[in-house]
């Protein structure tokens, strides 16, 4: 599972940064693998060599180094089903000693991460355990491992609510 979020940065002088928050959600059992990576757009390589990102969790900086190298893995584990909530500040910012030659460029990028199963030292096997939003009240289920059994739930929920709204619009006529 993965996902991406477009940064673009232009206009910076020495000294500027930003930062951005993170709310990772992975619902998983074992140990699983946290991978975050920026891949930098063709072109822009020459500012994002020059600036730099640093993360932290739960107050600690965990990575720091240059934004064109950024690579960062972090492992979970749960030996119960469970959902962890990773909340990570991502800072990038321009160091007070570059010189001018960095003036009026341009860096195009996206934060991306992703989350792989693994087996850990002790031959522990993670899983990542997929879920789906239904859309009542924000309610998320998980979807069962067996499609034989979830696909023609689906289809029997979705022909009672066909049902229903056709009673009722006979009823309001």
């Amino acid at each position: 599972y993965s996902y991406n979020e477009s940064f673009s940065i232009y206009n910076m002088f020495p000294g500027d940064g930003f930062t951005k928050g993170y709310a990772v959600s992975i619902h998983h059992i074992g140990p699983i693998d946290v991978n975050f990576y920026v891949d930098v757009q063709s072109g822009y390589e020459k500012l994002a060599n020059a600036l730099m990102v640093r993360m932290t969790y739960n107050g600690s900086v965990i990575h720091t180094g240059k934004l064109i190298d950024f690579d960062y893995t972090a492992r979970i584990n749960s030996s119960i089903e469970t959902t962890d909530i990773l909340d990570y500040q991502v800072e990038v910012y321009l160091p007070t000693s570059v010189t001018e030659e960095y003036a009026n460029l341009d860096c195009f990028a996206d934060f991306l991460w992703r989350a792989d199963e693994v087996i850990d030292e002790e031959g522990n096997e993670g899983k990542l355990v997929p879920v789906v939003n239904t859309g009542v009240s924000g309610v998320i289920h998980k979807v069962v491992n067996n499609n034989w059994i979830f696909y023609p739930l689906m289809i029997v929920i979705l022909l009672a609510i066909y049902l229903l709204s056709r009673r009722n619009r006979h009823e309001d006529r």
